[in-house]
């Protein structure tokens, strides 16, 4: 009972039990946890986003500093939460969601952050006496890195949706 037997959600490959049973709740009261965790650096993000964006384009407003912070708060929090309604409406299942997550956050996590990273921190600044052939190199290398991650980033979604048509659950 292994590979196509498999569904995308293990537990639904498992027989009716009433530990199956507590896995299923255990599932959705980690979603349901996790949701404020995740929410909150994304809105934080988005509203740091939105000031520096807004910040060259500054005006004299009557409204308060409070005023102000509790509009674009508000307004990123319920696009968030109207976005993820509305994704986990057309999504069909979590395994769909675990898979594009994976595509995407593997790619990142392991080949785009640590390029950026160390291009930002280790490799000196035009301009400085410091920045020599083997900097250029350097930088090179990790621009590189960067790039070749974005590219199997891409072939992973590709190959995450492709494999969606092809899957025994949607009956093709």
């Amino acid at each position: 009972a292994f590979g196509s037997a498999v569904k995308g959600n293990v537990l639904l490959s498992m027989p009716n039990s009433g530990a199956v049973t507590a896995g299923h709740l255990a599932l959705a009261v980690v979603l349901s946890l996790s949701y404020p965790l995740l929410c909150s650096p994304t809105r934080s993000s988005a509203v740091n986003i939105f000031r520096h964006i807004s910040k060259a384009s500054k005006s004299t407003a009557v409204a308060s500093v409070e005023e102000l912070e509790k509009v674009p708060h508000f307004l990123t929090t319920s696009a968030i939460v109207y976005g993820s309604m509305v994704i986990a409406c057309s999504v069909p299942g979590v395994e769909t969601l675990f898979g594009i997550a994976g595509a995407i956050g593997g790619c990142a996590v392991c080949f785009i952050l640590p390029a950026i990273f160390y291009n930002r921190l280790c490799i000196p600044v035009h301009g400085k006496a410091s920045f020599d052939q083997s900097a250029k190199i350097k930088q090179l290398g990790s621009i590189s890195l960067a790039a070749f991650g974005v590219v199997v980033g891409i072939i992973a979604v590709v190959v995450w949706a492709e494999s969606l048509g092809s899957s025994p659950e949607s009956g093709t």
